[in-house]
């Protein structure tokens, strides 16, 4: 039996972007989900009893609204959370009245202010989108939900994050953002917007961080960098391990519209890690092997695993670290020059103990 604890629903591959980084090259197809393909995978990721959380992506996954209530809806006796990745753009105060009322916890993507975003985060016609997902998030707001923001982190927005934590805090409902750097492969190669230059990313993060402090003390809303905030849980728990996502554990999958599985959304449409689809009749059986191989594709690095913060960073996302497997050192080893800086931020003392062995 396999255990999954994440299920993506690929619920399309249409978009209204045309974001320029898009691994998904949202919108250049629009297949959409059935039901039956939907069911299918929620009933391999319920069969083990144990609880899971299904996330609607695509593309743009409000564009199938319709399955999104259909999905919630016959889940009603499962033990499954829901979450929706949305660009917020078609969001209106009814619309987040609903999601609300469905249960379903929301992120938004947003990588900067109007002038940054707006060159990276495009509507079809090549004009900016900042203003309407700026206009979703305060309808979510208005509907009492906070949403968490993932910035995906570029040459293109770096030096801007900063100005990012303003906006987010400005708005009042943003809880926390997730920092995701850049991968190189999708649109993003296409389009020649390159990952940011690890000086610039290390700066970057600090003064995010400094930035989100300093607002929370003039009595603005406290805006969390949710990578720290894990290390620091981590921390106070006592949490050891070594995975990273639910992927590092072959506990996730992700279902395009077809069917076809992957372990990661990141990584579908790449033949060594499609996993079956979930309409073979014999899936079921042969999943958590797939799962395992596919895994083994993308381990941790010797210097992750050698390293004596990994109980608290966990390594950096597999996924990125396979997509920049060929690429330049400087390349590659970006994400770890960040997650180094958010340990930075995680309490000292506490990290002292830790490095002498003690308890965390």
């Amino acid at each position: 039996m396999t255990l999954l604890r994440s299920l993506v629903l690929w619920v399309t591959t249409d978009c209204n972007l045309r974001c320029r980084y898009c691994y998904a090259r949202g919108g250049d197809s629009s297949e959409y989900m059935s039901w039956k393909v939907a069911k299918r995978a929620i009933d391999l990721a319920a069969c083990s009893g144990e609880p899971f959380k299904i996330q609607f992506s695509g593309g743009e996954p409000l564009l199938h609204l319709k399955l999104i209530e259909t999905v919630v809806e016959y889940c009603t006796s499962l033990p499954a959370r829901f979450q929706i990745q949305t660009n917020a753009t078609l969001v209106t105060p009814e619309l987040a009245t609903h999601l609300r009322d469905l249960g379903v916890a929301v992120g938004v993507s947003l990588d900067g202010v109007p002038q940054v975003n707006d060159r990276l985060r495009r509507f079809p016609d090549g004009s900016g989108s900042t203003g309407a997902a700026i206009a979703g998030i305060r309808s979510f707001g208005l509907a009492g939900l906070k949403v968490g923001m993932t910035c995906v982190l570029s040459r293109e927005n770096v030096t801007a994050l900063p100005q990012l934590v303003t906006l987010a805090s400005y708005l009042g409902n943003v809880y926390g953002i997730s920092i995701d750097v850049l991968r190189p492969v999708g649109r993003a190669v296409e389009e020649g917007v390159l990952h940011a230059r690890p000086q610039e990313a290390v700066h970057a993060v600090r003064l995010a961080v400094e930035q989100a402090d300093n607002l929370a003390a003039m009595g603005g809303a406290m805006v969390r960098i949710r990578e720290i905030e894990r290390m620091r849980h981590r921390l106070k728990t006592n949490s050891t391990g070594n995975g990273y996502c639910h992927f590092s554990h072959a506990q996730a999958l992700m279902v395009k519209p077809s069917g076809e599985a992957y372990p990661c959304a990141s990584l579908a449409d790449l033949p060594a890690f499609r996993v079956g689809n979930v309409l073979d009749y014999d899936l079921a059986e042969k999943l958590h092997a797939r799962l395992q191989s596919a895994q083994a594709l993308a381990p941790l690095s010797p210097a992750c695993r050698q390293c004596p913060d990994l109980p608290l960073c966990r390594g950096g996302c597999p996924a990125r670290a396979y997509a920049t497997r060929d690429c330049p050192a400087e390349t590659a080893a970006l994400e770890c020059r960040v997650r180094r800086t958010y340990l930075e931020h995680v309490t000292p003392a506490q990290q002292a103990v830790r490095r002498r062995g003690g308890p965390l």
